[in-house]
């Protein structure tokens, strides 16, 4: 990466320069109005740096500000590249500044603040927790670290991005991601913060900005991150060295149990867990249950059966095999027990609610779950369990998209589509790893499953598994595996869009905060741009005519999409833990009298509009009239109050619903798993 840079270090501000030429600014605007809002916020705190760190500085285009707007006495710029370094200190050759190669900097230096920007999006993702172990060690008790990256929620960011060279291929990171990074390293996180909304053609708005600092509207953040006293570099997760990473287990020879260990060295991705003891229960009976949901699978639960039987026997590992039945009325119970399968009966109805049965009547201290259609791998039973017992992981996934998916096995949309989709959102919203989030093929530690408090009864059960897996930071493996072409003549359960539009639903539910700034992004950027529009006109702005009664009518519908996004977010709020923006809870408590007064008033300021308009229209002799330029933008600024009120009233409706405070027990949360017909268990060989 550092010959990368030393190849544009002569030419870096000239491309750099050429990327933001549509906004209308150079590279020194954004470099000096980083350091005028940090330095704002360090002042309106008390903070006065002496020493300061600029990690990454590149060819040194922040350097003049860290002395004009934060007073700093001594200042040290490092960088990757010797030949930025070099560039920097010419262009800066006025000022006293040290310079040094990234690996130079040495920990204990105890800096006051230590700055960088757009740096972490270039550290390739492994690197990144060394580099920021780096700065956390370079600061000195109480030292601030000035986080600031490129807005991946901004399109024109990504589209600046684009157009340098150096920043095509980089790597952006969300804000949360960002936070947790530095938890994670031990920064506690003051503020985060959103700027450079407007391009020079709007620098009369400039002002506001500060206004909107908390919705991510801005082309770059500022996450505020302090060094607390007591705290040390780098927890279990972001350990620099191999002597801090506990040793990961590897099952010993399986002949002779998989109770005995052995260790392989350092677990690169070890989560703080890891230091629980890894060991693999074997003093109990039962080691490992597995759970085949089974709803009329005449035809292929045999089968799999026998697979599961295979895999495991001569493994020395307990185990047994649940079929929750869901109702059956063919002959799968017959075959379950005359397949040494234990049969348990749930009521409740769903996919999820048949698992969920299967697992609270499981003995095992694992349970591996897998769909009764034979088109699963499930000869690779025991590798799922060794994997998921020798990486400690809480979970083990049979990733079909890694292995070989038969011809005809996987429709193409679930394949290309559907899965990659879900998949990436999921990794997104909740910082995962996850390649194929609709697995049902895997493998849980019964204990950690039993502290995510599952509840979906229906296809979704398996978003909400991994969903609430990655929110508790458990550790998630996953296997190459494939997928077979299921019986013909056997009646699918799936329904490709009714399942796909629940899973999708469930991943909003359980992150309310992107409909809820999304919403509020296209909400107020919407109305920005109606009210520009509305005093200056048709305008030329790049070559295109902007602005028009086109541009208008389209901004009117882009608020009212983002308003309903908005009050979707509102809705959810009521139903989870979440924490909502403090705008988005002061909304959803509003006092019941200032509800109906603004309700009244819209609807009164509506009917004015309307009255109006039609006097206009008769005094033309109910003739041809021209005022859609000026309709649009009062329309669009009164709908937008008057449908935010009407959301609200159905919000507080909800709120003192008994139905809603108190909800009824879901038909897949407790399953009872009830009499057994089969209590068949197999002991190790």
């Amino acid at each position: 990466m550092s010959a990368e840079f030393d190849q544009f270090a002569g030419n870096y501000d000239a491309a750099l320069n050429e990327g933001l030429k549509f906004t209308g600014e150079s590279r020194t605007f954004f470099a000096e109005e980083r350091m005028r809002w940090l330095g704002r916020r360090l002042n309106k705190s008390g903070f006065r740096p002496d020493k300061a760190l600029d990690f990454g500085c590149g060819t040194g285009g922040s350097l003049p500000f860290f002395f004009k707007y934060l007073g700093v006495k001594k200042l040290t710029a490092t960088d990757i590249s010797r030949d930025s370094l070099l560039e920097a200190q010419r262009q800066n050759a006025g000022l006293q500044v040290d310079y040094l190669l990234n690996e130079e900097l040495k920990a204990g230096t105890e800096f006051d603040l230590a700055f960088c920007n757009g740096v972490f999006h270039h550290i390739p993702l492994e690197q990144r927790a060394r580099a920021v172990t780096r700065i956390f060690n370079s600061l000195r008790p109480g030292g601030l670290f000035a986080f600031w990256e490129n807005n991946p929620w901004n399109p024109m960011t990504r589209f600046m991005m684009s157009r340098v060279p150096f920043d095509r291929d980089a790597i952006l990171l969300w804000p949360a991601n960002a936070r947790q990074m530095l938890r994670d390293a031990g920064f506690q996180i003051r503020l985060t913060d959103f700027v450079f909304i407007f391009p020079s053609a709007l620098a009369a708005l400039r002002a506001t900005e500060p206004l909107f600092s908390s919705l991510p509207l801005g082309g770059q953040y500022l996450v505020l991150a302090e060094k607390r006293a007591g705290t040390v570099a780098g927890n279990s997760r972001f350990a620099s060295t191999a002597a801090l990473v506990p040793e990961a287990p590897v099952l010993a020879q399986r002949s002779e149990g998989i109770s005995q260990l052995q260790t392989s060295g350092p677990d690169d991705d070890s989560p703080s867990s890891s230091d629980r003891k890894r060991t693999v229960p074997a003093s109990k009976t039962i080691a490992l249950s597995v759970v085949l949901p089974c709803l009329n699978e005449e035809k292929t639960l045999g089968p799999c059966l026998d697979k599961i039987h295979a895999s495991l026997a001569n493994k020395g590992v307990g185990y047994e095999i649940i079929v929750a039945d869901n109702g059956s009325r063919d002959t799968s119970a017959q075959i379950a027990v005359s397949k040494d399968a234990r049969v348990v009966p749930v009521a409740a109805r769903g996919y999820g609610a048949a698992i969920q049965g299967g697992i609270a009547a499981a003995q095992g201290d694992y349970v591996i779950f897998a769909d009764a259609d034979d088109t699963y791998l499930l000869e690779q039973t025991f590798e799922l369990f060794d994997a998921t017992c020798r990486q400690d992981a809480d979970m083990g996934l049979a990733n079909r998209l890694k292995g070989k998916i038969a011809p005809g096995a996987m429709p193409l949309l679930h394949r290309y589509l559907g899965t990659p989709v879900l998949s990436r959102l999921i990794n997104i919203f909740f910082s995962g790893k996850v390649g194929d989030c609709n697995s049902g093929f895997r493998c849980l530690r019964k204990t950690a499953y039993q502290s995510w408090n599952i509840h979906a009864p229906g296809m979704e059960f398996a978003s909400e598994l991994l969903i609430k897996a990655l929110k508790a930071k458990a550790r998630i493996i996953e296997i190459p595996s494939g997928l077979r072409v299921g019986n013909p003549d056997r009646v699918a359960h799936l329904k490709t869009w009714r399942d796909g539009m629940r899973h999708l639903l469930f991943i909003l539910a359980e992150r309310p905060q992107f409909s809820e700034i999304a919403g509020l992004t296209a909400v107020f950027g919407a109305t920005a741009l109606q009210i520009i529009a509305a005093f200056s006109g048709p305008t030329k702005f790049l070559g295109l005519n902007i602005f028009n009664l086109h541009s208008q009518a389209f901004l009117f519908v882009a608020a009212l999409t983002g308003l309903q996004f908005y009050l979707f977010a509102c809705y959810v709020y009521l139903g989870i833990k979440e924490k909502p923006l403090d705008v988005t809870r002061r909304l959803i408590h509003l006092d019941e009298g200032v509800l109906f007064f603004v309700l009244a008033s819209c609807l009164a300021a509506e009917a004015l509009v309307f009255v109006t308009t039609f006097v206009v229209w008769a005094r033309a002799d109910f003739s041809g009239i021209n005022l859609v330029d000026r309709l649009l933008p009062i329309l669009h600024l009164l709908s937008l109050p008057l449908m935010t009120s009407i959301g609200l009233a159905g919000i507080h409706i909800f709120k003192r619903n008994s139905l809603f405070q108190n909800p009824p027990a879901s038909a897949g949360s407790s399953p009872t798993p009830g009499a057994s017909v089969s209590d068949q268990v197999h002991r190790p060989n």
